[in-house]
């Protein structure tokens, strides 16, 4: 069975066990805590000592190898996992989990197994940020609807071994989501590979595995908000940010404004590069967080990470490009953000007056804000460039670069599991001379978005 690894820390008392979580905050009293509870607080105390041997297990957000907790779970014989930094936040009561205390790693006990919420709330992002959207505007680029009926068979074959595989080499979640560029790669990638699930008339059993291999992805990698269904897109502890920000410099209305130049840029090398229907491949929004600095202010942050920008099995034409990656700290005062389940953002503030710290890194090296311009200058021109290309080629051309679009998704995923990550000869010649299937007219967009959401639907046999 694929483990489901929803947590990690430090292992500072060896030992595997299952059993329901009891969070408990210190000073608190719990008559009613079960043995064979596993305790889980930010850090023990002595206040707990009238159940802290009744427990399974004990984790902690914080503390180390020999802190409190690991020197008791040791004497006590069970488990104990320190420094998961979010243990409180991500872990609920009654939440049935599996600690192992040598790997210091923590695990879903239901196998990977959704129920019917998952699935609602999993479409009801996509409908949220599609009420945002006109989707006719794929037909000016490259519209789903059309070419993803034609590679249905084919591509699901293809996605069902990779799951599989994943399955057959034990890698968690975890492992899994961390292959993919990021989290929005596996929101995007969920909902169009069921909508090709259902059109390749696969089982329930089969559509719900790939429902579910998504689900499971992101619920391991999100510390929050998997399907960003409240607006957040959250995998850094408090810890990483407060590392991430220690760099930061003080920014101005014409640092801000810079910035904004690189990021769209870097925005549109991220269509150039992959269309309309996999710009997540380059840019990616996490947040929001928040922290607080020397004058006790409290900031949001907000980081930004362009990647991908040196696709060379796709676009040979950016082997020269002299970086392949740029990160964007961004430390806002009265500014707020959100962002949805396919990465359109959302700022409510101004962000120009509102930066007031930032920090750029360029393929990992943190640069001066005097490199800017001439980095951005470099993008535009790539970005129109790659774009004219793009636009010019033949239909047979531009279904192939597609086909590799959607492949370079799972290029990390299938090199570790020694699977060939480009589209197979059967999903080239599906793409190219199979017959477009013909789409009922709508009335309204809301008509639209909800008709294609039943497809995309892994309980239902409807294929439109």
């Amino acid at each position: 069975m694929q483990k489901n690894l929803i947590l990690k820390g430090m292992g500072a008392s060896t030992g595997v066990t299952k059993g329901k979580v009891k969070i408990i905050k210190s000073g608190e009293q719990y008559p009613d805590f079960i043995p064979g509870e596993i305790l889980v607080t930010k850090i023990t105390d002595p206040s707990m000592v009238m159940f802290m041997s009744k427990a399974a297990a004990i984790i902690t957000d914080i503390g180390g190898i020999n802190s409190h907790p690991a020197i008791v779970s040791r004497e006590l014989g069970i488990p104990c996992i320190v420094a998961t930094e979010t243990a409180t936040l991500n872990l609920r009561d009654g939440q049935e989990i599996i600690v192992d205390g040598l790997k210091g790693e923590i695990y879903s006990a239901n196998g990977g197994a959704n129920n019917d919420q998952d699935y609602d709330d999993l479409l009801e992002a996509y409908r949220q940020a599609w009420a945002k959207m006109d989707i006719n505007i794929f037909k000016e680029t490259v519209d789903f609807k059309k070419l993803d009926p034609l590679i249905a068979e084919s591509w699901m074959k293809k996605v069902i071994e990779i799951i599989e595989e994943a399955e057959k080499q034990n890698l968690s979640y975890r492992e899994i989501a961390e292959l993919f560029h990021s989290p929005n790669t596996l929101r995007n990638n969920g909902i169009f590979d069921l909508f090709m699930a259902s059109h390749a008339k696969l089982s329930g059993e089969k559509r719900k595995k790939v429902a579910n291999f998504y689900i499971n992805n992101l619920k391991a990698i999100c510390l929050k908000d998997p399907f960003s269904l409240d607006g957040h897109n959250v995998i850094h502890g408090q810890a990483q940010i407060e590392e991430i920000t220690n760099k930061v410099l003080p920014a101005s209305m014409e640092i801000a404004k810079k910035l904004g130049r690189v990021i769209n840029a870097c925005y549109h090398m991220g269509y150039s590069l992959f269309d309309d229907m996999n710009p997540q491949l380059v840019y990616e929004n996490y947040g929001p967080y928040y922290i607080e600095k020397e004058n006790e202010k409290k900031y949001l942050v907000v980081i930004k990470e362009f990647k991908n920008m040196k696709p060379v099995e796709l676009w040979p034409e950016t082997s020269r490009l002299p970086f392949s990656k740029i990160k964007i700290i961004s430390l806002y005062e009265n500014v707020k953000f959100s962002i949805d389940a396919i990465t359109h953002t959302s700022y409510k503030g101004n962000i120009i007056d509102g930066l007031k710290y930032y920090a750029i890194y360029l393929d990992d090296r943190l640069i001066d804000i005097n490199e800017i311009d001439n980095i951005s200058t470099i993008l535009e021109k790539y970005a129109d460039f790659i774009w004219f290309v793009f636009k010019n080629m033949s239909d047979q051309k531009f279904r192939i670069l597609y086909l590799y679009q959607k492949a370079y998704n799972y290029i990390n995923l299938c090199k570790k599991l020694g699977l060939e990550w480009r589209p197979s000869k059967k999903i080239i010649d599906d793409i190219l001379n199979q017959p477009y299937k013909k789409w009922p007219e709508f009335k309204t967009p809301s008509e639209e978005n909800e008709f294609f959401l039943k497809i995309m639907d892994p309980r239902t046999n409807f294929y439109g």
